[in-house]
C-alpha cells in the first residue's frame, strides 16, 4: 500500500469533542476541594483558583495522570499527606464520568444529535480532508479506550485510520510518542504531518516533528466562537494557523493547501 499523500493528526477534547467540555471545571473544582478541605473557603480563593487554571491549562493535552501529579506536588508544598497520583485520577474520573454518561446516553437515546456535541463543522472537514487522500488520526492525553467509545458515539470513528490516547501504565505516551506512532504507522514523513489541537502541547509536539501546526481556540464555555485567550496560548505554543472551528472546512483546507504537508 502507497504512503498517504499527507496525515493529519488531531486531539479529541476540545478539538473535535465536546462530550468533555466543561471538564476543566469539573477537575479545578475538585483540585479546590482536596486542597482546601472544605466547600466554605472555596469562593473566597481566587489565587488559587487562578494558580489551578494555569497549572490545568499548561498541562492540557498531556495524558491525565499529570495533573493529578501536580496536585500531588501542590498538597506536599502546602504541608498535606498527598494520596498518589492515580487514587485522584480515580477520584476525579467518577466526576467527569457522570457528565459523560449523560451525554453519550443522550446520543444513545436520540435526545442530542452528534453534531450538538462535534466542534462545529468538523465532521465536514474529516470528510474534505478523506477526501482528499489525507489519512487521519486522534491522539488525545485522555485514556484511550475512553477515546474510543466517546468517538464512536458521536459517530466518526471510521473517519480515523487510527485512534490513539493515554495509557495508566506508561507516562511515556505523551503526544510527542503518539506523533511518532502516527508517522511510522502512515509511512509519512513530519513535511506531511498536519496537526490539530487546543492546547499546548500539541502544537509543540507537531512541530517538533516538522509539521504544520493548526490551533483550534474553540470556546467551550460559550459553546461557540473563538476564544481569544487560548488563541493566545497556541501561538506562543507555535501555532502556524489557529481558527476558531471548522465551520468553514473548506476554507480551512484552502488556507493549509499551500503548505508543506499538503504537497509531500
Amino acid at each position: 500500500m502507497s504512503s498517504p499523500q499527507a496525515v493529519a493528526f488531531f486531539d479529541f477534547d476540545g478539538t473535535l469533542s465536546r462530550i468533555r467540555s466543561g471538564w476543566q471545571t469539573v477537575m479545578a473544582d475538585y483540585m479546590l476541594e482536596v486542597l482546601l478541605g472544605n466547600a466554605e473557603a472555596v469562593a473566597a480563593q481566587l489565587a488559587l483558583r487562578e494558580r489551578i487554571a494555569d497549572a490545568i491549562e499548561g498541562l492540557s493535552g498531556r495524558p491525565t495522570i499529570m495533573q493529578m501529579e501536580w496536585l500531588v506536588a501542590e498538597v506536599e508544598l502546602r504541608g498535606g499527606r498527598a494520596l498518589p497520583a492515580a487514587a485522584y485520577k480515580a477520584q476525579f474520573a467518577k466526576r467527569i464520568d457522570a457528565l459523560v454518561d449523560a451525554r453519550v446516553q443522550a446520543l444513545q437515546a436520540g435526545s442530542a444529535r452528534a453534531a450538538d456535541l462535534l466542534v462545529p463543522g468538523a465532521a465536514e472537514f474529516l470528510a474534505m480532508l478523506r477526501g482528499s487522500g489525507v489519512q487521519c488520526y486522534i491522539g488525545s492525553g485522555s485514556d484511550e479506550d475512553a477515546v474510543r467509545a466517546e468517538a464512536h458515539a458521536l459517530g466518526i470513528t471510521g473517519c480515523f485510520a487510527g485512534i490513539y490516547g493515554a495509557w495508566p501504565d506508561n507516562l511515556q505516551r505523551d503526544k510527542h510518542a503518539l506523533v511518532a506512532q502516527v508517522l511510522a504507522e502512515s509511512g509519512c514523513s513530519g513535511a506531511q504531518l498536519f496537526g490539530f489541537g487546543d492546547g499546548a502541547i500539541d502544537m509543540q509536539a507537531v512541530c517538533a516533528a516538522g509539521g504544520f501546526a493548526v490551533g483550534v481556540a474553540f470556546d467551550e464555555l460559550a459553546g461557540a466562537g473563538l476564544d481569544a485567550g487560548k488563541r493566545e496560548r497556541l501561538l506562543a505554543a507555535g501555532a502556524h494557523l489557529v481558527v476558531g472551528d471548522y465551520a468553514l472546512p473548506g476554507g480551512i483546507l484552502q488556507a493549509i493547501s499551500g503548505q508543506p504537508a499538503a504537497r509531500g
